[in-house]
């Protein structure tokens, strides 16, 4: 069974908010190539649900985006 909508906002919001706060403890070092698939892979979730996380980062903060990753 898949997930509502309403799930999937969640998810990438928290997803977001994980992705955040591994760069602020530096876990993620800046100008860092953040692919989809290694962040998927990193927090266990879908590549779909990354590439929400990432659209909501870009529009939060300034960010380099460009194809399917986002550099710190």
């Amino acid at each position: 069974m898949g997930m509502t909508s309403e799930q999937t906002l969640k998810s990438s919001i928290q997803i977001a908010a994980r992705i955040t706060e591994s760069i602020l403890a530096k876990q993620l070092a800046p100008g860092t190539r953040l692919g989809e698939q290694q962040l998927a892979d990193l927090f266990g979730v879908s590549r779909t649900l990354i590439r929400e996380a990432l659209m909501r980062l870009c529009l939060l903060y300034t960010s380099d985006a460009a194809d399917d990753s986002l550099r710190v």
